[in-house]
């Protein structure tokens, strides 16, 4: 079989699967751009998942934050409900009230 193919290639025939030079490396040079593409630049690609990882450290770091101001919210709320001496000074620090006959006073701070 072997023979068979050097001889008509000899003889100015080529072989079934016989592909120029210049067209064999266009197709591996498309082939390796598809597969970086794929894999750097895709969907599921190096950037992409480097962006999402990033995302997902800001996402945790933003929940602790939050899971931290609830605890802070669920204390404030049990004293609150508990102790009546913490409730007045919350209401008069925090929401600006006063009892009758009290003044307020507001102060800017100079920046």
């Amino acid at each position: 079989m072997g023979s068979k193919v050097k001889d008509s290639y000899l003889r100015g025939k080529r072989p079934p699967l016989f592909l120029p030079r210049r067209f064999r490396f266009f197709l591996l040079l498309l082939g390796i751009s598809l597969l970086s593409y794929i894999y750097i630049g895709g969907d599921y690609g190096f950037l992409q998942m480097s962006s999402l990882r990033s995302q997902v450290q800001t996402l945790q770091r933003e929940i602790k934050r939050e899971m931290v101001r609830k605890a802070d919210l669920a204390r404030k709320i049990e004293l609150i409900s508990q102790d009546s001496t913490f409730m007045k000074r919350y209401i008069r620090q925090e929401m600006g009230m006063t009892k009758k006959g009290e003044k307020l006073y507001w102060f800017k701070e100079e920046k």
